[in-house]
């Protein structure tokens, strides 16, 4: 899917935090549109994102909740920003092909201005693994009515969850942790999502 992503957003940069190796990516290693983050292993999804955004947050103003399990369409992020223009949310949310975004945006686009005032500096709230972060962010943009659906922006959402994947290794350490995320949410709403952690930007 990173090459689909290069191809349908060639004004943007990948930014791929992973733990394989250099060799892993062959030629895609020289690339001009995408920024390699190496990382030891062990680190949840949501540590990643989080130190993807802290090593490139002075090279971008705004930054999109990727993964390996995400095929964009022709012309997605050009709608995306599209609709940030016309409504200045600092969240716009994609059509994953699956979830009604009205509802709930599970990938989406956040403004720099927007991680700072409304999210604590971070991509992901660190409390969370693996799951529920998206429903965190909904909320609070919302109540910041900072949040839009990019309707026609469609992202589809490969997940073995709605069956458009096998099982594997990560999906298996994912749902080893969705009882744990899913307590975290309901604490965290119960508190009013307070800002109790570190961001990661300057």
């Amino acid at each position: 899917c990173l090459d689909e992503f290069i191809r349908t957003a060639p004004a943007a940069t990948c930014v791929v935090v992973t733990e394989d190796a250099p060799s892993a990516f062959g030629s895609l290693l020289d690339d001009e549109h995408i920024l390699f983050v190496p990382v030891t292993e062990g680190m949840t999804a949501v540590q990643k994102w989080n130190h993807g955004l802290k090593v490139s947050q002075r090279r971008f103003d705004a930054f999109f909740l990727g993964a390996d399990d995400l095929w964009p369409a022709e012309g997605w992020l050009d709608e995306v920003l599209n609709v940030q223009a016309v409504t200045g949310a600092g969240c716009v949310a994609v059509n994953d092909c699956v979830t009604d975004g009205n509802a709930l945006g599970t990938h989406y686009l956040l403004t720099k201005d927007f991680i700072r005032r409304c999210h604590g500096g971070v991509m992901c709230v660190p409390h969370y693994r693996s799951w529920c972060l998206d429903v965190e962010l909904n909320e609070r943009a919302r109540a910041f009515k900072e949040y839009a659906w990019a309707a026609k922006a469609k992202v589809e959402h490969r997940h073995v969850h709605f069956g458009k994947a096998t099982m594997d290794d990560t999906y298996k350490r994912g749902y080893g942790v969705h009882a744990y995320d899913q307590l975290i949410l309901q604490v965290r709403r119960k508190h009013g999502y307070p800002n109790d952690f570190l961001g990661v930007m300057d």
